[in-house]
């Protein structure tokens, strides 16, 4: 049963007099109500705004669960550049900690006397300080390696105590560090110390956005983009890490594609600083490392199916998605008018008979190369009368 709220009519009628459609209102009844109607429409709405339109009206053939499609693309992106971030967060860490505890031994991390003495990072050192003791202390109350660590030494190593330093807590650090400790910090991203500061930090903006759930994709830190953080990424993470991510990026991007019109797909594009060519960013070096895979499928092009092939591929297309369909159901997914990845719902889940032409055909072309190869390669396909 449907709950009803008059609020959340007024919001649709709202929406609608500024020109959204919506496919089923029930549905979105419930997204609201779950979602929050103003972090809906906020910010996200901006890629579908007609700004010819003074009243700032949504574009002709906008739907709501257009609306909602960008939302969830945005909290999975979150969820994804999240997971990295901390990936970059670690290996700071350790970079500081290994370097320092090198050159001196087991002192504090925070000893006056092995940092900077500027005055500003002198006043950086005392609020760092202070922010560290309350992390200690609150630690201290659930961590109990934290608590034999201080009772068998009465302080923390280095490679301890940095495990308490928060994001913003570890650039700070970074930031007063002697400017030969930050150098050698820095060699391990491959920057000097000045770009990696200013690199960092822009990553922690991300971080706080991502971990409060703000919007991030049309992110703006001075003169950078959503693409800008990736770039940093790319020079953070080693080559493995970095492919993981980008793929699951690109992944996101196929899936917001198939939801969204083409001109709100390039409006969403621009405004997270992607060009067209973006995927270039994938072969560019990195130390010597070159992603240059280019899919060369064997050519086809000379190979004709008779009727009966046809037909064959037909059936192929069927039971490719029929299969599809069985694990999806398998994993608990269910059918739904918007795809949800984290509610498990999907419009495909239907026969395959009742799929757009689009997913037809994407299954069908499978089948009839598959087929073509199979020709290519010397082997015959007949059909038994028996």
């Amino acid at each position: 049963m449907i709950v009803k709220y008059k609020s959340i009519d007024k919001e649709i009628e709202l929406l609608k007099s500024k020109g959204l459609k919506f496919k089923n209102e029930d549905l979105a009844r419930e997204i609201i109500l779950k979602e929050n109607y103003y972090f809906l429409t906020k910010g996200y709405e901006e890629i579908f705004l007609n700004l010819k339109n003074k009243n700032n009206d949504y574009q002709e053939e906008t739907y709501f669960e257009e609306l909602y499609a960008i939302y969830n693309f945005d909290r999975e992106l979150k969820n994804l550049l999240l997971d990295y971030i901390n990936i970059v967060e670690t290996k700071l860490k350790s970079f500081i900690a290994y370097e320092y505890q090198e050159k001196y031994g087991e002192e504090n991390l925070l000893e006056s006397k092995n940092l900077n003495d500027d005055y500003k990072s002198v006043l950086k050192l005392e609020i760092l300080k202070k922010q560290m003791d309350e992390n200690i202390k609150k630690a201290l109350r659930y961590d109990f390696n934290l608590q034999e660590s201080l009772k068998k030494n009465g302080y923390l190593k280095p490679l301890i105590m940095i495990k308490y330093f928060m994001f913003g807590n570890v650039i700070a650090l970074f930031s007063i560090l002697k400017p030969s400790d930050r150098e050698k910090v820095a060699m391990h991203f491959m920057e000097n110390d000045y770009k990696v500061e200013r690199q960092l930090k822009m990553l922690n903006s991300v971080r706080n956005i991502c971990a409060h759930g703000d919007i991030l994709f049309n992110f703006r830190y001075r003169k950078d983009n959503l693409y800008s953080v990736i770039v940093i990424l790319k020079q953070m993470l080693d080559n493995k890490e970095f492919y993981s991510m980008f793929i699951r990026v690109e992944n996101l991007l196929v899936c917001i594609r198939d939801e969204i019109d083409n001109l709100s797909y390039h409006n969403l594009l621009e405004m997270m600083g992607f060009r067209d060519d973006y995927k270039l960013l994938i072969r560019e070096k990195k130390g010597e490392f070159v992603m240059n895979y280019e899919p060369k499928p064997i050519d086809t092009k000379d190979i004709v199916l008779g009727d009966d092939i046809l037909n064959l591929a037909e059936e192929l297309a069927k039971n490719t998605h029929d299969i599809w369909a069985t694990g999806r159901i398998s994993e608990g997914w269910k059918y739904g008018t918007v795809r949800d990845d984290k509610f498990k719902t999907t419009p495909c889940l239907v026969p395959y008979e009742e799929l757009p032409n689009s997913e037809k055909e994407y299954d069908r072309n499978t089948a009839i190369e598959t087929l073509k190869l199979i020709q290519k390669l010397g082997f015959k396909i007949e059909k038994d009368d028996k």
